[in-house]
């Protein structure tokens, strides 16, 4: 008889029919999950871009860093007698494998003017945004007398940056 062949044709199509369908379901949901993951990937970004302003990655981040600096004894109205920068070694030994080691740029600053002003310095330098150390403070009597007196200041201040890679072994 000619419809039992046909019939199992019909069968065979249908299952693989169903199969298909399900494999269609299938791809779908694994599309809205990479689709929702990207998203959330593109949320992240503002999130990388303060890290990275936190921690900014290489050494040509060191003129920023001087910029910062510079930049709040400036607006905390502190004279800027000298600067000198300081890239100190990188210890490999102490870094973690899952990020790349970090690099360490030492700021010293010899500074002066009011005490009021060098707290702002001070406060303003413990709220950046970057992450400066605080590595030794020295404040001696300067010129002036009064009521708002003028001090010197030696500061050296630490900050940091993600090395691009690891040394080779």
């Amino acid at each position: 008889s000619w419809i039992v062949p046909e019939y199992v044709t019909i069968q065979t199509l249908r299952g693989e029919e169903e199969g298909a369908a399900a494999k269609l379901s299938q791809y779908k949901s694994i599309s809205d999950s990479i689709s929702a993951l990207l998203n959330k990937y593109h949320t992240l970004a503002p999130i990388q871009a303060s890290f990275d302003s936190i921690l900014p990655t290489g050494q040509e981040e060191v003129p920023t860093i001087v910029n910062q600096v510079q930049g709040l004894a400036a607006v905390n109205k502190l004279n800027l007698i000298s600067l000198s920068v300081q890239e100190l070694p990188i210890d490999y030994a102490h870094q973690a494998a899952a990020i790349n080691p970090l690099g360490t740029v030492r700021i010293t600053l010899h500074l002066s003017g009011a005490y009021s002003d060098f707290k702002g310095f001070l406060s303003d330098l413990g709220t950046n945004a970057r992450i400066f150390d605080l590595n030794s403070l020295n404040i001696s009597a300067g010129s002036g007398t009064g009521t708002n007196p003028i001090f010197d200041y030696a500061v050296a201040v630490d900050a940091y940056f993600e090395t691009t890679s690891t040394p080779s072994r």
